[in-house]
């Protein structure tokens, strides 16, 4: 009788044990399935903050091109086409956010108010542009004042809103993506113990029983073990460009967003020139090969003086060792400038393109988060690539 029913536990604890593998591989597909669309997700709404930032840099252009319109600064005719080129550049980003998909229904609203003041703004610049450098200063003054500058602070104001929520809701869907992450994992790990726990009970009852029992429990710490190293690369991923395995922005603000008031940095900032055609000209994966290049040879030659951040593509954010004093970092800013602009073998193809740069010794409290010192940044890249691009330009601290 003892026999017999020794036999149908065994029998019961092996099913169990099939059932437990069973539920671990399906939540294991479920947890690759959901992070493959979630960090797709991510990466729309990085495309959509990109062409945002762009929207309000041109935005700022303009209006610094209005006043020199407005103080005689320049030729106007000249002003008077960048400030056009501005406008094509806001078409062209805004055609880009429009394109992704990851957008909520508040930040649509922002949205689209911001593009009716862009509209608006146009509309008045075209009706007083050839007006403003022929009337009094005073007059021009007002003018900007009442019926266009209201029109360029109020679609800032609007987009940094949209963006708000948009930086919100990618906040909330990384915390819950992270918690579904642990959620799963746990459960895995959960289950991975208790199978295990049945097998003991199953293949021993015996003398030897507690022996074994007290090496499964080692086997359940080492479990645990695996379970908190894999917490910390569920953060690895979400905090890593995938392409390149260097961090991304979302690390960059998790890093230096809160230090922004209080602490002074050296950093820079490396903007590859015309890397879009290397895309259009040899393909995607070959532009994808040759950034990996580029990110290998920034980690092996300065990794050791700074942490260095692929925050999109093409662009490259460094942040300087605080033991690295204000002209060592310039002189390796330099060196990374040279060492991007180097020519790399992709396959058989010689490729090299310059580079347009900007370095900062930041100071506690002139910006006031991480996306208005980008701007502040790509504003002086930008200028550098007006001019022709493969140049090094610093920030005046103020």
């Amino acid at each position: 009788m003892t026999k017999t029913k020794n036999s149908n536990s065994e029998k019961g604890f092996v099913i169990a044990g099939i059932i437990f593998a069973v539920v671990l591989l399906i939540s294991l597909g479920q947890f690759i399935f959901i992070y493959t669309m979630q960090n797709q997700s991510f990466l729309k709404a990085e495309k959509e903050q990109k062409a945002v930032s762009e929207i309000k840099e041109n935005l700022i252009s303009i209006n610094r091109d209005v006043l020199k319109i407005i103080s005689g600064v320049g030729n106007a005719q000249s002003i008077a086409n960048d400030i056009e080129i501005s406008f094509d550049n806001i078409d062209k980003s805004m055609r880009e956010y429009e394109e992704t998909d990851y957008h909520t229904k508040k930040e649509l609203v922002r949205y689209e108010e911001a593009k009716n003041y862009i509209s608006a703004l146009r509309t008045r610049l075209s009706e007083y542009q050839t007006q403003l450098a022929d009337i009094n200063i005073e007059d021009a003054k007002n003018i900007y004042t009442q019926e266009i500058n209201i029109f360029q602070q109020s679609a800032i104001d609007k987009f940094n809103s949209a963006m708000d929520i948009n930086a919100n809701y990618i906040k909330e869907q990384k915390e819950k993506n992270i918690m579904f992450f642990k959620i799963v994992i746990g459960i895995m790990s959960a289950l991975l113990i208790f199978g295990e726990i049945g097998i003991i009970i199953t293949a021993k009852i015996s003398k030897k029983a507690k022996a074994e029992i007290s090496e499964k429990q080692k086997q359940a710490e080492y479990a645990n073990k695996k379970f908190k190293r894999s917490q910390e690369k569920i953060e690895d991923i979400v905090y890593k460009n995938i392409l390149t395995g260097m961090k991304n922005r979302y690390a960059l603000e998790k890093d230096i967003g809160e230090r922004l008031q209080s602490e002074p940095f050296n950093i820079a900032l490396f903007d590859m020139d015309n890397f879009r055609s290397v895309n259009d000209t040899y393909g995607y994966d070959f532009g994808d090969e040759y950034l990996v290049k580029i990110a290998d040879k920034l980690k092996n030659s300065f990794g050791e003086y700074a942490e260095i951040y692929n925050i999109t593509g093409n662009e490259f954010f460094i942040l300087f060792n605080d033991d690295i004093p204000k002209a060592k970092s310039i002189n390796l800013s330099k060196n990374i400038f040279t060492a991007m602009g180097m020519a790399y073998n992709i396959g058989n193809i010689g490729i090299q393109l310059s580079v347009s740069g900007c370095a900062y010794n930041y100071l506690p409290g002139e910006c006031s988060n991480l996306d208005s010192l980008l701007i502040k940044m790509n504003n002086v890249i930008r200028n550098i690539k007006k001019n022709g691009g493969n140049s090094i330009s610093g920030i005046t601290n103020i």
